[in-house]
């Protein structure tokens, strides 16, 4: 399902620029000067007025038809206006004479509209104008040709006389105009985002404004900042820029209120410590290793609170800083707490033990012992399984070998290019994820738009769950599942629009529709932040670009463009667990099978969003090429130790070529304050099948996001389900490569180093099981990592199963690119 998400997008996508010969279904699929005919935009031509559909043609909905006629099981059916006398006017008194498609207009029937297109289509040479009794509008002839046929101070705009005001300034037109050079008050143009406007102009509340020049090293004025060559507003970029006591809370330094926290939870690199998340309260170490801890502070509706001060205790076998940097001293157990305004957290026990070559520790990851887990060699298993302490003694011959550890209802992972030598004797810890074949975790909300500042006659929103990392990121997993929803519009009949879990939207004008109110919205076990953006937009425009859509991707490639001029929020920590799916016996989702396995959805938490956030950061993202990529998408955001990546901000493009793209943002707020910002970039090819990123991490918000260029794709990825081998040709620059198999019994995780030729992974296979069982699906990554794992210097792989602050556990936090390729099943 995500893969064919992948590509319904990029298919959609294209459609948003849409030329003669795109592919459509509504008029207003294609440009102005284009309709929709047989599937496919073609150019409006000078043609008689009887032109068009007769009856019996095929259609889609009423106002494909002729003015009169209505669309029966896919024909146009009934007496045509044209049939009916010249110019097909009717003769009426009221709406009712008229049937369903048309309204009475000064005792003559006249077809309905939403937008000029319809009216090209209906009645040629009409427009649409309002019509006072119904939300929909009639086609009219023009009301003029040249301005002197309007009254006073009014002009002569595609047809239509527009009232003007007179003006000597801007002060004398309101926000959302300015005074031109013929003394007029001008509408601005409308914008989603800066790219909308001309040059030296940014994007506002929807509308573009005139901002100073700094593209030249000019200075900008007071309270504000140079950002791509524009002198935008000035903001706070990390809470170093604030005095002594505030915080820099989406992007202004304040004192925050003191608040008294309901609790208080110690993160550790297994995640955040909470009551419903116990197993992130148990910590491996060796004496000797150093672990950075972090705390968050949440109040009664789980928002962090910024800028408290935190007092950090350890009792036992391990001593912690003032700062959170723990050190285990010496073999035992150590309670590990932290305090914020009297409010102590949940303990988090840290297990000591001494260094003992040729051992290996079992964890999951949550950090508990694994009892039972299955240890691997070179391939071959060994007798026995790990004790209760998670730990097995190997004995190991000199030399390079790989381990390979399973357990029941964990996923398997595998890691090659382990070394092992007297002088340098292996020691390791793994975690295995408990499998989350057969399970979901996730929560369903409503979002509330009184807060949002755009304008519209829709509401629409996306929302989702925080990432463990940006390694976990993909565009299905940002919009959540495919739910089939029932539309009834007027005039069109009923349709089902596949729309995804994430999104929600309803209109108010010219119709009253409710198409998806609810959040069903995927996410990782663990503390994790529920985020959403949420605007008004135009509903008409939005409805003719997914009416009739039967993919998902289209629906997405419809929305991706409008989320920069959108508000944002967020619940910083919400306790997401694992359970069990469900037969779909209600149909939740919409798409008629009851017998297919879903999401429990009606037993996740259920909270609401209300986002009022504006996203009034800005930054210039410096996009490298990616030659082959069909789209490619930029998500900055808060990395946020306890509850993972937080998008703040997302937009998206078409094309291969490097960019440069203005961005804008929601700065760090509601607990991410202090947390380092993430921009990651993403190119689609081959149907979404490939992805190339690029990832940036920084302590503050810069003004620049500047990314080297992408790994190389590699030239040759194979899998032998017979065989049950992975093949995967060399990625040049990539430090570390990765192997997900995916199945119904769980996961197969394969970490190698790089390699000058192809490599060959061979994950053993766990007793019982058939060769390929595991293996439905496919994943490779090329991973670039930062400098902290110090990548270059030998004893990589030994390192990543060692101590210190880079490890297998969180290893994706320290990736700077990744190239990614997906097979699908044989």
């Amino acid at each position: 399902m995500r893969i064919l998400l992948s590509s319904f997008l990029l298919a959609g996508l294209a459609a948003c620029n849409p030329s003669v010969g795109a592919p459509c279904v509504a008029d207003t699929d294609c440009a102005s000067n284009q309709f929709c005919q047989d599937g496919a935009c073609a150019e409006v031509a000078d043609t008689p007025a009887d032109a068009g559909p007769v009856r019996g043609d095929e259609c889609f909905r009423d106002f494909d038809c002729p003015a009169g006629q209505q669309c029966s099981n896919g024909f146009c059916e009934g007496e045509s206006a044209a049939d009916a006398g010249a110019g097909g006017d009717d003769e009426c008194a009221n709406d009712e004479d008229c049937g369903r498609t048309r309204g009475c207009y000064e005792g003559t029937c006249r077809s309905r509209c939403f937008n000029d297109s319809v009216c090209e289509r209906q009645d040629p040479g009409t427009i649409c104008m309002d019509d006072p009794n119904n939300r929909l509008g009639l086609c009219l002839p023009p009301e003029c040709e040249r301005a002197d046929e309007c009254p006073n101070n009014h002009d002569c705009n595609g047809g239509r006389c527009e009232e003007y005001t007179p003006c000597d300034n801007d002060g004398q037109c309101g926000a959302q105009a300015f005074c031109n050079d013929d003394g007029r008050c001008q509408d601005r143009e409308d914008c989603l985002r800066d790219a909308d406007c001309e040059d030296g102009q940014t994007c506002n509340d929807g509308f573009c404004y005139d901002v100073p020049s700094c593209a030249e090293g000019e200075s900008c004025p007071d309270g504000t900042e140079c950002v791509g060559g524009n002198c935008v507003d000035a903001i706070c970029r990390s809470n170093d820029q604030c005095a002594d006591g505030e915080v820099c809370t989406a992007g202004s330094c304040s004192r925050p209120e003191a608040i008294a926290p309901d609790k208080v939870l110690v993160v550790t690199p297994y995640g955040a410590c909470d009551s419903g998340n116990a197993g992130a309260c148990r910590l491996p170490l060796r004496v000797g290793e150093q672990v950075q801890l972090h705390a968050m502070a949440l109040d009664v509706n789980g928002v962090g609170i910024p800028g408290l001060s935190f007092a950090w205790a350890s009792q036992g076998a391990a001593n912690i800083s003032e700062a959170g940097l723990l050190t285990a001293a010496a073999a035992g157990t150590s309670l590990v707490t932290v305090t914020a305004m009297d409010v102590e957290s949940r303990p988090v026990t840290a297990t000591v033990v001494a260094a003992q070559p040729g051992r290996l520790r079992v964890v999951d990851d949550r950090g508990r012992a694994v009892e039972g887990a299955r240890v691997a060699i070179d391939g071959a298993w060994l007798e026995g399984a790990t004790g209760d302490d998670g730990s097995f003694q190997l004995a190991l011959d000199d030399g390079e070998f790989s381990v390979s550890v399973f357990a029941e209802n964990h996923d398997q992972v595998a890691v090659f290019g382990l070394q092992h030598s007297a002088a340098s004797p292996f020691e390791g810890l793994i975690a295995i994820p408990q499998t989350m074949v057969g399970r979901s975790a996730g929560y369903t909300a409503t979002v509330d738009f009184t807060g949002v500042r755009t304008q519209g006659s829709g509401d629409l929103g996306i929302s989702g769950a925080s990432l463990p990392d940006l390694l976990s990121f993909d565009l299905p997993g940002l919009v959540g599942d495919t739910f089939d929803t029932r539309v009834s519009i007027p005039g069109l009949g009923n349709q089902v629009v596949p729309i995804p879990g994430g999104i929600t939207f309803r209109a108010s004008q010219p119709i009253q529709l409710d198409v998806k109110s609810t959040v069903y919205a995927r996410g990782f076990p663990g503390v994790r932040t529920a985020w959403s953006f949420a605007g008004r937009v135009d509903a008409l425009g939005l409805i003719g670009r997914i009416q009739g859509s039967e993919d998902v991707g289209r629906v997405v490639a419809a929305i991706l463009p409008q989320v920069e001029s959108f508000d944002h929020g967020l619940i910083a920590g919400l306790n997401l667990s694992g359970m069990d799916d469900i037969i779909d016996v209600d149909d939740i989702d919409g798409d008629g099978n009851t017998t297919e396995v879903v999401a429990n959805w009606r037993r996740f938490p259920s909270r609401s969003l209300r986002p009022g956030v504006r996203q009034n950061g800005r930054t210039l993202v410096l996009v490298p090429g990616a030659e082959g990529s069909e789209f490619q998408v930029v998500v900055g955001g808060v990395l946020n130790p306890g509850t993972g990546f937080v998008p703040l901000g997302l937009t998206s493009r078409d094309g291969a070529g490097a960019q440069s793209l203005p961005f804008a943002i929601a700065p760090a707020y509601g607990g991410l304050e202090g947390a380092p910002y993430a921009f990651a970039t993403m190119a689609l090819r081959d149907q979404g099948l490939t992805t190339q990123a690029r990832v940036l991490t920084n302590s503050r918000l810069e003004v620049e996001q500047r990314f080297p260029a992408h790994l190389p794709v590699p030239t040759t990825v194979e899998r032998s389900q017979l065989n049950n081998t992975v093949t995967m040709s060399p990625v040049a620059g990539a430090h570390l490569l990765r192997f997900v198999g995916v199945g119904p019994a769980g996961r197969v995780v394969v970490y190698a180093p790089p390699a000058d030729a192809p490599v060959t992974f061979t994950p053993p296979i766990p007793v019982g099981e058939e060769a390929g069982a595991r293996l439905t699906s496919v994943t490779f990554d090329g991973i670039t990592l930062s400098p902290a794992a110090s990548p270059a210097d030998a004893g990589l792989m030994n390192r990543l199963l060692g101590g210190g602050a880079v490890v297998l556990r969180n290893v994706s936090q320290n990736a700077t690119g990744f190239v990614r390729k997906v097979i699908s099943p044989q």
